[in-house]
């Protein structure tokens, strides 16, 4: 039986591993407002970053860290499926933010 210390400790190591891969992303922005572009083509920046070939990677990464939970039996249900949403969510936002926006979208 796994203890509440070693849950969080867990949590915090997949929130390190994400909180890593926003950092990398960031020079890029940072690239795109040192060079007189508008914020929106910032964002648009990190939105392709997220959906192209980074996000595929660190989709990749998510479910290998998942893997290795499950093999040590750190994983229930909720974790799986919350790994599984994010995933969705991440490479379906272009079409949930179309729906709001009239199916218009900017990127």
């Amino acid at each position: 039986m796994t203890s509440v210390i070693e849950k969080k400790a867990f949590y915090y190591r997949v929130l390190t591993a994400l909180a890593l891969a926003v950092v990398a992303l960031l020079p890029e922005a940072a690239l795109a407002a040192s060079l007189e572009t508008t914020v929106s083509d910032g964002l648009c920046i990190i939105v392709e970053a997220l959906q192209g070939e980074v996000g595929k990677a660190i989709a990749t990464i998510a479910v290998l860290i998942l893997g290795i939970g499950a093999f040590f039996g750190k994983v229930n249900w909720g974790i799986a499926i919350m790994f599984a949403v994010g995933i969705v969510a991440i490479f379906g936002a272009a079409e949930i933010a179309a729906e709001f926006a009239d199916g218009s979208s900017s990127c």
